[in-house]
């Protein structure tokens, strides 16, 4: 280990501030652009780089300010609080343009949507139960570790998924419930709230059924509640939360709500972003981007919002989801808003597009892929098939610049406008419109 000072030249994808030492780059996280340091550091054993520790700050970044969070240097969600709003926008937009230089060579304009509320906006939580001497707890793990931190308070979360993760984790007390430890692995394991517009949906997932009627009642009669689920996964290594079984408990089977004049359902696993504010804009900037009496092929639709907002100045919408819970969803918010020309299938994503692009190629393709990015079969399907316009939703802006190289000699890009969807995060959406050349 080196004990050396360094000055931070740049931001890495995990937030990290990047120093530079013997002409190598030093990853220090908590450490701010324009940050003077001291910090340990250890040459990572491909030798090509260190890890850092931030030790002290010799001089402090006009970019730095004072965390909220009394868990910030024990949880690590939050990698940019320590960062001020409008610097964490500029460090996004840089990570976008670093990643397309470094993939691509290409430097496009960039524009940004920054999140009017970067405290209390996430929509919803997935929180590790816990329990200690002073009781049963909630919370996450450690950036790259086992390690439980219980949290009292996130100043993320939407208040009423903050409210009520209080008040349920307080049942859980008050009714002595069983939870899963390492120690004693059976009982509740997780606690997933989602709350948008005002309304609730709790779900306790568990390595079995657990029969404590009183408890769902009261957390039934929390305010805000609409509906209360179960989920039971016994799989002790599984990474995913919810089970194969999912149980509907009490209220509402969904969570209804609108946007953009749609009326929309969510179950319990489907995904639905995670900032309600920021998606509203990101997808009407998307359907902006489709002419007008077109069709278009989403892959990897989700419960459809995009399809469905984009179906009421289009012809067609088909829509492609693996996942046959946010399928069913999906096709009940198009029979909801009478779509009759939107229909969503629960098939492959890649597969679907394919099979459409036998028929014609007369459509423009809406990807929204999970943080790996599309595969490269997909991609040589898309290159194969001639597709003109396609519109790239991206969580990641590796895997976007990647995917975006391989498309490049036979595509250019039209635009790219960033989204604050993650606030205090470095995570940043990105959608990206391609032309055919």
């Amino acid at each position: 280990m080196i004990t050396t000072q360094l000055t931070i030249q740049k931001v890495g994808i995990n937030g990290e501030g990047i120093g530079y030492y013997n002409k190598k780059p030093v990853f220090v996280m908590k450490a701010a652009l324009g940050d003077v340091i001291t910090a340990n550091i250890t040459l990572a054993p491909s030798k090509t780089y260190f890890q850092g520790e931030l030790v002290n700050i010799i001089q402090a970044s006009p970019h730095r300010v004072q965390p909220i969070c009394e868990h910030y240097d024990t949880c690590g969600g939050c990698a940019l609080m320590h960062v001020k709003h409008k610097s964490a926008d500029m460090t996004k937009v840089d990570l976008i343009r670093q990643a397309l230089n470094k993939y691509t060579q290409i430097d496009p304009p960039i524009t940004f949507e920054s999140n009017p509320n970067p405290f209390g906006y996430r929509n919803q939580c997935k929180f590790v139960l816990g329990e200690n001497p002073k009781g049963i707890n909630s919370g996450l793990f450690a950036v790259n570790s086992n390690a439980f931190v219980p949290i009292t308070t996130c100043h993320v979360h939407e208040k009423n998924v903050e409210m009520t993760r209080v008040s349920v984790v307080a049942l859980l007390q008050k009714h002595n419930a069983p939870i899963y430890t390492r120690a004693t692995p059976q009982g509740f394991r997780n606690l997933v709230i989602r709350s948008i517009d005002g309304q609730t949906m709790v779900s306790l997932i568990s390595d079995r059924a657990i029969d404590l009627p009183a408890l769902y009642d009261e957390i039934a009669a929390l305010p805000t509640v609409i509906s209360v689920y179960a989920s039971y996964n016994p799989d002790r290594k599984s990474l995913a939360i919810f089970g194969d079984q999912t149980v509907h408990l009490r209220k509402q089977k969904h969570l209804n709500f609108t946007m953009h004049g749609l009326t929309l359902s969510l179950s319990p696993s489907s995904f639905f972003q995670l900032n309600t504010s920021v998606a509203k804009t990101m997808y009407s900037y998307v359907s902006s981007l489709v002419p007008k009496d077109y069709t278009v092929v989403e892959a990897f639709c989700g419960i459809g919002v995009m399809g469905c907002m984009i179906g009421s100045k289009v012809n067609k919408v088909i829509g492609y989801d693996i996942d046959r819970s946010s399928i069913k969803d999906a096709n009940e918010n198009a029979k909801r808003n009478g779509l009759t020309h939107v229909q969503f299938h629960a098939k492959d994503a890649h597969e679907g597009v394919r099979s459409v692009a036998k028929l014609t190629t007369k459509f423009t393709l809406l990807v929204d892929p999970p943080r790996t990015g599309l595969s490269s079969s997909f991609i040589q399907t898309i290159i194969q098939s001639k597709i003109k316009h396609v519109i790239y939703v991206s969580c990641n802006p590796s895997t976007l610049g990647k995917d975006l190289a391989e498309l490049k000699d036979d595509y250019y890009i039209e635009s790219v406008k960033g989204f604050d969807m993650f606030s205090q995060t470095p995570l940043v959406e990105t959608v990206v419109s391609l032309r055919r050349k």
